[in-house]
C-alpha cells in the first residue's frame, strides 16, 4: 500500500539515517501538518509537473539516489534557508556538488541550472558503485575535460578513461557514458550502462507521485528490495527516536514504521521555496 503524506516543518526534532551512505531523511515535527493518502484534487493541479527534471534522471532501478532538480536556485533557496533560520551546518550540498566535480575535473561545458544526481544501481558497497549524473550545457566542453573527442561523446557508448590520458585515473570516475543532455560518471561499467537502459522514475511512477515531486528542489529515492539489510537498520533505527517525544509524535513514528516496513520504495521531496515542505511517497 502507498501512502503520501505533505510535512510543513516548522520546528525540526531530529533526522534519522535511512540509509548508510546516502541521506533520506524522515523529520518528525511537533508543528506538522501531516495528511495521509492523496492530497485534494485541487492541490493536486496545482502541483502538475512543469519540471520533472529530478525526476528524469533518476533510473527506476536505482538502489538509492539523491538529486537536485535545478543546481542553481537549490543553491540560491538553500542559502536563503540556512540564513535565515541559522542553521549550523558542517557543509551545504550545494558546496559538497562543487567539491564533486573539483575532484572530477569537471571545469568547463555544464548546465549551472540543470539537474544533477548521485545514486547506485545496487546496493553500494564501494565508492566505485556510484554514479554521478552532470548535466551538459555545452558538449565540446564537457568533452575537453577529459581530453575525449567530441565525436566519442555519442548517447549510449561507454568510454574507459583508463590509458587515454598518459595517467592512471581515478578509479571512481574512469567511465563516462553521455545520457541525453547529462553525462553519468561512474567507476562500474556496468552501473552506467544499468543507469542508461532503465527508465526513468518520470516514467515509472504513478502521475500523482510525479506531480508531488516534480517541484520539489531536492530528491531523495530509495529501493526496499536493493537495500534490504539497510532498511531493515532503518526501521530498528526507528525505535529509538523516542526519547522526549509527545503521545501523538510517537503515534506518528508507529504509523511511519508501519508503513515503511509494507513499501517497496520510499521517495522523500524537499522543497525550499517558501520555507522548509517535505512531500514523502511511501
Amino acid at each position: 500500500m502507498m501512502r503520501r503524506a505533505r510535512l510543513m516543518v516548522g520546528r525540526t526534532l531530529f533526522i534519522w539515517p535511512l540509509l548508510g551512505c546516502v541521506l533520506l531523511a524522515s523529520l518528525l515535527t511537533t508543528s506538522s501538518n501531516l495528511a495521509e493518502d492523496a492530497q485534494p484534487a485541487e492541490a493536486a493541479k496545482n502541483r502538475v509537473a512543469k519540471n520533472d527534471a529530478a525526476l528524469r534522471i533518476i533510473p527506476s532501478e536505482a538502489a538509492v539516489a539523491i538529486a537536485i532538480r535545478d543546481i542553481g536556485q537549490f543553491t540560491q533557496r538553500g542559502d536563503k534557508f540556512i540564513d535565515r533560520t541559522q542553521i549550523k551546518v558542517v557543509f551545504r550540498l550545494s558546496d559538497a556538488y562543487r567539491m564533486a566535480l573539483t575532484f572530477l575535473n569537471l571545469n568547463k561545458g555544464l548546465d549551472g541550472n540543470g539537474s544533477a544526481a548521485i545514486f547506485a544501481m545496487s546496493t553500494p558497497r564501494d565508492v566505485n558503485m556510484l554514479v554521478m549524473s552532470v548535466p551538459i550545457a555545452n558538449l565540446a566542453d564537457v568533452a575537453s575535460n577529459y581530453s575525449i573527442p567530441v565525436a566519442e561523446l555519442v548517447p549510449g557508448r561507454l568510454i574507459d578513461r583508463q590509458g587515454r590520458e598518459g595517467n592512471k585515473v581515478n578509479s571512481w570516475c574512469r567511465f563516462v557514458l553521455r545520457d541525453g543532455d547529462h553525462l553519468l560518471i561512474g567507476g562500474d561499467a556496468n552501473s552506467l550502462h544499468s543507469a542508461y537502459k532503465s527508465p526513468s522514475l518520470a516514467e515509472s511512477l504513478p502521475q500523482h507521485d510525479r506531480e508531488v515531486l516534480a517541484q520539489d528542489d531536492l530528491l531523495f529515492f530509495a529501493r526496499a528490495e536493493a537495500n534490504r539489510e539497510m532498511w531493515a537498520s532503518g526501521l530498528a533505527n526507528l525505535d529509538r527516536q523516542v526519547a522526549g517525544l509527545s503521545a501523538d509524535e510517537l503515534t506518528a513514528l508507529q504509523d511511519l514504521k508501519a508503513v515503511l516496513a509494507e513499501t517497496d520504495y520510499a521517495a522523500v521531496g524537499v522543497g525550499l521555496e517558501d520555507g522548509l515542505s517535505i512531500d514523502a511517497i511511501l
